[in-house]
């Protein structure tokens, strides 16, 4: 999927790849540079994106072996390195006539239909990512310890992670609520010392001295 440009991201509309019909009409000959192409290092097709006569937005089935096509640089990413990423080049690149993809001006169809699936794929990457980490978080808080209890006893840790799952993930509340409940076993072992604090419910508060206790 060859949409971007080095001055045309979300503004796609306004690439500056060309394409012009040969004399004979038998090739589209394309020019222009597309850039962060998912896939482009292994990738042996691409649909790749050209204004017809500077003008119409059209979608263009592209094959790597063509003459004038070239790939650039495999982009150096912070993540998601199982996927290649990088430039390709369009120098005088032949495309035969019937590799032109739905209708000349009407690229854009094409386009923003992949473009929404893409955003469907990484909503549902984004989601997943979350409950894995909400899932480490819960599981942090039983075990970490403070105050000789673990933190998931305290109100405000309760609270910030019920927050987040109300948030992001509401259908799995029952799960978590259950998972919030059943946390410790033991009763709460804290010191007697009189200037001990504990948490409660999210604040802390001091302990009566012994001599207000009933």
């Amino acid at each position: 999927y060859a949409l971007s440009e080095a001055s045309s991201g979300s503004d796609a509309l306004n690439c500056r790849a060309r394409a012009e019909l040969s004399k004979d009409g038998r090739h589209y000959i394309l020019n222009g540079e597309k850039m962060w192409i998912t896939n482009a290092g292994f990738a042996d097709l691409f649909t790749v994106f050209a204004k017809v006569d500077g003008e119409k937005f059209t979608a263009f089935l592209v094959e790597k072996s063509f003459p004038g096509f070239s790939i650039g640089a495999e982009e150096h990413k912070m993540g998601i390195r199982g996927s290649s990423t990088c430039p390709i080049i369009l120098n005088d690149c032949k495309v035969p006539a019937e590799n032109l993809l739905g209708e000349i001006g009407k690229g854009h169809i094409i386009a923003f239909n992949i473009l929404n699936v893409g955003r469907f794929k990484l909503g549902a990457m984004s989601v997943g990512g979350a409950r894995v980490s909400l899932e480490s978080a819960v599981g942090y808080a039983k075990q970490r310890k403070a105050f000789a209890k673990v933190i998931a006893d305290f109100g405000l840790v309760r609270e910030k992670l019920v927050e987040y799952l109300q948030k992001n993930h509401p259908e799995s509340l029952p799960r978590f609520r259950g998972e919030l409940q059943d946390i410790s076993e033991q009763p709460n072992q804290l010191p007697e010392s009189d200037s001990q604090a504990s948490a409660e419910s999210g604040q802390m508060r001091m302990k009566k001295p012994a001599s207000a206790q009933v």
